[in-house]
């Protein structure tokens, strides 16, 4: 909305841009970057990834809960 004379794929790369910098982590932004999402759902599945992965292993750790 803010750039209403701008091309879709531009717009897309703004787009990606400020919420890479939004997310405040610097080394997960990079690997983003590195990933070369194509527009702003890429970049957001490419970010939560590293989130699902690290909460997985947490669960491998923790191993099997047993009840009682």
């Amino acid at each position: 909305m803010a750039y209403p004379e701008v091309q879709p794929q531009t717009r897309d790369v703004i787009t990606g841009d400020y919420f890479l910098d939004a997310l405040g982590d610097p080394d997960l932004a990079l690997k983003v970057r590195e990933r070369q999402p194509e527009d702003l759902d890429a970049a957001l599945r490419i970010a939560l990834q590293p989130e699902v992965w690290e909460a997985d292993t947490v669960r491998l750790k923790e191993g099997p809960k047993r009840e009682k």
